[in-house]
């Protein structure tokens, strides 16, 4: 595409998903509501790409990775439709594709989630004549209903106005959120495979209507395919959001249940009952193979190696550490790890005082399922990503949950 035309196209593709969702989000939202947030998300995608080019020293290419990839996907796209849909899903190499789920390397299942996006992003081309900008415009657009999601998630149960104001800058504006999670990465379509599964529980358990069900596996068997850990996350969240849901007991006191019972089936799975996945060994293959690849490039936070069933015990201080405090000082002088360390300070300032506020008198379900996803997210990120850099991208979206829940459950 000539730049000119580039620019047309960028502009009526805007003024395109914009158009549809005012139309689409008007029961919930005015017309100035959802046309700024998504002008941001847009905004936000663009200058993700072109960050990562231009200021971060060859970091996260892997972004445009996708983009060069799709581009050769897109080729076969159009000269042979039934190829490309074929190649690398049921046409894979391997002799299985089930027995090296959840393998870190060699396995069919791990290289799915980068054929996956890789696929979408060579369907983008098709739309965009190969400009990475128009294929971020419209990869954001798609990703933006899982803030629409978070949104009418808490309009169930915090319908208030003042509430309702706060939701609306929660799930649109979160800084880390908006920019993490915006850019042409696996992380995008994850949250939203993620969120559909969260807004479609929330819905059949309000309405007990089959096709929220239906929605909900269908964006599961998506987000294992993306991330199988988060999947995994949110199944264990499902067994918390019925049980508080039948019981009424305490949040707390269901999240500690519904941990304290994958605790004991984690402990049954490893010593007695290890096939066909031993779910803490493939913990520490993950643990073992970042931190190889974090201690070859110098930044490798502390972490005890991954050695034994001891490891989990001996980690979890670290784990939590690393996860919800790196990094508290810059890692270096680069611009973009000083902006994450101030940011970070901010962000556990403002959850301080908010927690200090009166706390909602009721307890949901859904706080339980998105506690109990929290909680485990948090701790698989400690365990298994010793790098402050990649650690601020993957908790971006924990982040924004937590935001959600500590309003939810303490301000009014």
């Amino acid at each position: 595409m000539y730049p000119f035309a580039s620019w047309l196209a960028f502009l009526g593709y805007y003024a395109l998903v914009v158009a549809l969702a005012v139309h689409f989000c008007k029961k919930h939202f005015t017309g100035l509501q959802i046309a700024a947030a998504l002008t941001l998300k847009i905004v936000a995608a663009c200058l993700f790409g072109y960050f990562f080019l231009h200021y971060a020293n060859g970091a996260l290419i892997d972004t445009w990775y996708y983009h060069t990839e799709g581009w050769k996907e897109y080729q076969l796209l159009k000269t042979n439709p039934i190829q490309f849909l074929r190649k690398d899903i049921l046409d894979h190499g391997y002799a299985s594709a089930t027995d090296t789920i959840f393998h870190q390397q060699n396995s069919f299942a791990k290289d799915l989630q980068h054929n996956l996006l890789i696929k979408l992003v060579a369907i983008l081309h098709a739309f965009s004549g190969g400009n990475y900008y128009i294929n971020a415009l419209l990869y954001a657009s798609l990703c933006f209903p899982a803030s629409v999601w978070l949104y009418k998630l808490g309009k169930l149960y915090q319908p208030t106005a003042e509430a309702r104001k706060f939701l609306y800058l929660l799930c649109f504006y979160t800084p880390s959120f908006l920019f993490w999670n915006s850019g042409i990465m696996k992380d995008g379509v994850t949250v939203l495979a993620a969120m559909a599964c969260l807004y479609s529980m929330a819905q059949y358990a309000a309405t007990h209507r089959g096709k929220y069900i239906a929605t909900c596996m269908l964006a599961l068997v998506l987000c294992f395919a993306l991330r199988q850990f988060v999947a995994v996350s949110l199944v264990v969240g499902f067994a918390a959001f019925l049980l508080q849901n039948r019981l009424a007991w305490r949040t707390s006191f269901t999240v500690l249940v519904v941990l304290s019972a994958v605790t004991v089936l984690l402990a049954i799975n490893t010593v007695w009952w290890p096939y066909p996945v031993n779910f803490l060994e493939k913990i520490m293959d993950r643990s073992r193979a970042f931190m190889a690849l974090a201690q070859a490039s110098g930044s490798a936070l502390f972490l005890p190696a991954a050695d034994g069933a001891g490891f989990f015990i001996t980690a979890i201080p670290y784990a939590i550490k690393n996860t919800l405090l790196a990094p508290m000082v810059p890692i270096s002088t680069q611009f973009s790890n000083v902006v994450a360390a101030i940011y970070h300070i901010l962000f556990l300032g403002f959850c301080g005082v908010a927690l200090t506020r009166k706390r909602s008198q009721s307890s949901t379900a859904v706080s339980a399922l998105l506690w109990v996803v929290i909680i485990i997210n948090v701790l698989l990120i400690g365990y298994t990503v010793p790098v402050a850099g990649a650690i601020v991208r993957y908790r971006s979206w924990l982040e924004w949950l937590l935001l959600f829940q500590i309003w939810l459950r303490r301000l009014h």
